[in-house]
């Protein structure tokens, strides 16, 4: 299940049920992002935005952003407006 990825990658990064592990997190994340799933493509601009489990690159973060809010994630349509 696609949401499976993401639902994993977000206890990796939250310490919920395990613990925090940012370089797996990133890892689902980035895999979830390959199948265009707008929340993975989310929570990767979110690692690049603060530089969990890769390193930081804000340019980076706001391009998976705008993918993401252009794919209706509303959540990143937020932290376009509130960091860029």
């Amino acid at each position: 299940c696609n949401n499976s990825i993401n639902k994993v990658g977000w206890c990796l990064t939250n310490n919920f049920g395990t613990e925090n592990d940012y370089d797996r997190a990133y890892l689902l994340f980035k895999e979830g992002a390959e199948l265009e799933i707008p929340v993975c493509i989310a929570n990767l601009g979110w690692c690049y935005h603060w530089g969990n489990g890769v390193e930081k690159d804000i340019n980076v973060a706001k391009q998976y952003y705008q993918k993401a809010a252009d794919l209706g994630d509303v959540w990143s349509k937020g932290q376009l407006e509130r960091y860029f």
